[in-house]
């Protein structure tokens, strides 16, 4: 950060550029533009609309300072649709609301963050309004940019546990994503994950957290299916039990705060030593 890029570097890779159509071409290009990634991210889709198939496609990289509003990740994602500016600015904006923007690795975000859609309308199969088939395009979109977000949240720095959070019953939807937010974004949450601690406090602190007004004798908290604690402050629950859960690689942690109807859900990583010794010895 704040260190001007070699120039001669940058020209000589526009030069030096091999463009190809090979089945090969989307992988390598995931793998170039991997940082501190362990594995390119590629992936894709077909969608049959009325008029046709049409195939949606990207690759991505992001690893760490990764934080809702993107962080330091690139997405590049293409279609043989034929959509018009506008509806490929409202789907992309409506997509990466519901992933990019609801992922967190360590919570820092950084300065060169992008996702953008490219529609080539290779196919000759047009989307001119917004109409069934640009509802099927539109989920088939968001459906890849959540897989592609997930993807970054797995092969986060250090990470060895892929954390899910819900919370339910929400007043509103801003609710539900600040309180989302700030549990993906405590360090001691992930930590206890980590540790395969069932210390639902650490949880319950971090919605307290997130500035919104609720009710904390109503929240209900569980891993898995297992509840670890339930209205009226009452937890009584096997440890050994929630241990083995938290053990897993992939973990669901739900939060009800039994407030209204409004729900999310947001991705995130532990924190284990290694995002220490990568950060540590690794100039960003």
């Amino acid at each position: 950060i704040g260190v001007q890029l070699n120039i001669d570097k940058i020209k000589e890779g526009i030069t030096e550029i091999q463009l190809s159509d090979s089945n090969s071409a989307g992988y390598d290009a995931a793998e170039a533009i991997m940082t501190t990634d362990t594995y390119p991210k590629s992936f894709a889709c077909k969608v049959q609309l009325s008029k046709g198939e049409v195939t949606i496609g990207g690759i991505c990289k992001g690893s760490g300072m990764i934080m809702p509003n993107m962080a330091t990740m690139l997405a590049f994602i293409a279609t043989d649709a034929d959509v018009p500016k506008y509806l490929v600015q409202q789907s992309i904006s409506e997509a990466v609301k519901k992933s990019f923007n609801r992922i967190s690795v360590d919570g820092d975000t950084s300065t060169n963050d992008m996702v953008v859609l490219m529609a080539n309308g290779a196919s000759e199969v047009s989307i001119t309004e917004e109409n069934s088939d640009y509802q099927l395009f539109k989920v088939a979109l968001r459906d890849l940019c959540k897989k592609m977000a997930m993807a970054i949240v797995k092969d986060g720095e250090g990470a060895t546990k892929f954390i899910s959070v819900k919370v339910g019953s929400a007043k509103s939807e801003i609710d539900a994503d600040s309180a989302a937010k700030a549990v993906v974004n405590s360090p001691l949450v992930k930590t206890a994950i980590y540790g395969a601690d069932a210390n639902w406090g650490r949880i319950l602190s971090a919605v307290g957290n997130s500035g919104i007004n609720f009710s904390p004798e109503k929240v209900m908290i569980k891993v898995g299916e297992l509840s670890l604690l339930t209205p009226g402050y009452i937890s009584n629950f096997d440890e050994s039990a929630a241990r083995e859960i938290l053990l897993k690689k992939e973990v669901d942690i739900t939060i009800e705060l039994n407030e209204g109807q409004a729900s999310t859900n947001w991705w995130t990583c532990d924190f284990s030593e290694q995002y220490i010794k990568i950060n540590a010895n690794y100039r960003t």
